[in-house]
């Protein structure tokens, strides 16, 4: 197996619902950022292999493969091909692990893996229960089998099942909360993210077109009162929004490489994949996996968990 390398990342600032993306298509952000990925490292598109795009909602937008449309909206050739995959929330993790794969197999040689979602558009289950363009029911998934077994799972639901099962109180996650923007803020202001962001022209909230650099849904001030202010979620006791994962707009790339085209063309690596691992969990408590991923991905590379920084 080959050593395959990462010589290259880019990614947009992270938009919130609505925000500096809404006048956007997806295949037009996912080409602003094929295009900068490579032109990062000065690479002659014409040894690209392959482009890989994690996209959870492949729909209107986003679909008729999401990966080729953005190669097609970009500046990359015409003779280089895109697939799209969905493993759901890892999906992007997954076209890197594809990427990965086909090159440590010797395959290929150089790879760009990405991801690409306007949840602004498509939110959550907007694959599910749609309509086909002659007008008739798409249908969903679910079988009675699934029903029987999990019900109709909720995530937030599921995250209070997680809270409770593992004795994790309100406070306790309002505190993480505010800590992630605190973190978030902090990082910015110091110029952490400034390298991996690529400037993307956009929308401020009151429609002027702007230049955006920043990622958009951090806050700042927030407070455990401002928290404790928010609507409890059906279902659940006291999980809100405040404690979750925003509505966001977005895309990111990185260049995959194998050892042996990162000496000849001379580039200095940013990483090298080393391990990687795939689980499935149980849909009841479906936000679960990365506690079963992560010590068997550890032993895979040969690390602890206190190997890893905080």
């Amino acid at each position: 197996m080959r050593d395959v390398f990462i010589v290259s990342a880019v990614r947009t600032p992270v938009g919130r619902r609505k925000g500096y993306y809404r006048e956007y298509i997806a295949p037009e952000l996912l080409a602003l950022v094929l295009n900068e990925v490579v032109e990062r490292v000065q690479l002659d598109v014409t040894q690209l292999d392959d482009v890989i795009t994690g996209c959870v909602y492949q729909i209107g937008e986003q679909g008729f493969n999401i990966a080729r449309m953005g190669v097609l909206s970009s500046r990359l050739p015409v003779t280089l091909g895109g697939i799209s995959v969905n493993r759901q929330c890892g999906s992007s993790l997954s076209a890197i692990q594809l990427g990965a794969g086909m090159i440590a197999a010797g395959t290929m040689d150089m790879v760009i893996a990405s991801g690409c979602e306007l949840m602004s558009k498509y939110a959550i289950s907007s694959d599910v229960q749609g309509t086909l363009p002659n007008g008739e029911n798409a249908g969903h998934p679910i079988t009675q089998l699934y029903l029987d077994r999990y019900g109709m799972p909720n995530q937030m639901v599921s995250a209070q099942a997680i809270a409770n099962q593992w004795k994790i109180t309100k406070e306790e996650c309002q505190d993480f909360a505010i800590a992630s923007h605190e973190k978030a803020l902090k990082a910015t202001k110091e110029g952490y993210f400034k390298k991996e962001i690529m400037p993307v022209r956009g929308l401020d909230k009151d429609g002027n077109k702007i230049l955006c650099d920043t990622d958009e849904p951090m806050r700042a001030g927030v407070t455990r009162e401002g928290l404790d202010s928010l609507k409890v979620l059906p279902g659940t006791e006291w999980m809100t929004a405040g404690l979750s994962s925003t509505v966001t707009d977005g895309v990111s790339a990185i260049l995959l490489m194998s050892g042996e085209k990162v000496k000849k063309l001379g580039l200095t690596p940013l990483a090298r994949v080393v391990a990687n691992d795939v689980v499935g969990s149980d849909p009841k408590l479906m936000l679960t996996g990365p506690m079963t991923a992560t010590p068997k991905v550890l032993k895979m590379a040969g690390l602890k968990t206190g190997h890893i920084g905080g």
